[in-house]
């Protein structure tokens, strides 16, 4: 199994609409692909902003690239 992650940072101000569309792109976008076997996000808010942390599984190497 391959994991590959991804971090991103937004202002505080934007947590739910990039919240909304990281579940659309980063998690439902990426589950219907050949060979993906999940995806899971973390949010964590620091001050003014919020880091978004998205892990994908895969069953090769091959299918995550």
């Amino acid at each position: 199994m391959i994991s590959r992650t991804w971090h991103g940072i937004v202002s505080i101000h934007m947590k739910d609409s990039f919240e909304k569309y990281e579940y659309e792109t980063g998690i439902r976008d990426t589950t219907i692909i050949k060979g993906n076997m999940g995806a899971y996000l973390k949010i964590v808010e620091q001050g003014e902003y919020a880091h978004f942390f998205l892990c994908t599984k895969w069953d090769t190497m091959a299918d995550a690239l």
